[in-house]
């Protein structure tokens, strides 16, 4: 007598869909979601997570617009007269954002 051969149940194809509603395909585990296999995707929240924690443990703040660590106006030095700082001001204009006031820094011109 010839014995069935027996077939294994195929497993679920995992797949990334970030921006699809969560499937529960696998009939095995009906609890696991198949369609948010996205590593590449975990691994990069991860390292941007990372970052914006250690910038903000290091007393610095999250450009959010640029997405990047930036120093914070109370900390930054400004930028020479003719050179441009991470936020794109001259000397003049970065004084006049944090309004100097004639104490913080020296570096400032009165006015």
């Amino acid at each position: 007598m010839v014995e069935p051969v027996k077939q294994t149940p195929e497993q679920p194809r995992y797949s990334c869909e970030p921006d699809a509603p969560a499937k529960f395909d696998d009939p095995n585990s009906p609890h696991i979601i198949t369609n948010k296999d996205c590593p590449e995707i975990n691994a990069a929240k991860e390292r941007s997570h990372r970052e914006y924690v250690n910038c903000l443990a290091n007393g610095r703040t999250w450009d959010i617009d640029r997405q990047r660590c930036a120093d914070s106006p109370q900390t930054q030095e400004p930028p020479s007269s003719d050179t441009r700082d991470v936020n794109g001001e001259t000397k003049a204009e970065y004084c006049a954002r944090i309004g100097y006031t004639g104490d913080r820094l020296k570096d400032c011109p009165a006015g």
